[in-house]
């Protein structure tokens, strides 16, 4: 399990993956769950709301995610810091 699969869970499969392992939970990262969904602005309101109750336990994040976000496609890339080339 990995965090493509809790993404690709709360965004378009719909198959609640911590119900079925609980196991699951360790391998959730909020902070990198927050940070790819804020690219997208109707999850941006969620990700705000999450990031002031940070300390929630990771399953209660993963449901309030799960449950609230519709089931839509998200793919972004993730901004990377452009390096200049120093001649």
């Amino acid at each position: 399990m990995n965090l493509g699969d809790f993404l690709k869970s709360i965004n378009s499969t719909k198959k609640n993956l911590m119900d079925n392992d609980p196991n699951s939970e360790k391998f959730y990262v909020p902070f990198v769950v927050n940070k790819s969904l804020s690219y997208f602005s109707e999850c941006l309101f969620h990700v705000n709301f999450m990031n002031k109750f940070h300390d929630l336990p990771k399953k209660m994040q993963y449901d309030y995610y799960f449950y609230t976000i519709k089931k839509k496609n998200r793919f972004a890339k993730w901004v990377k810091e452009e390096v200049e080339s120093q001649i």
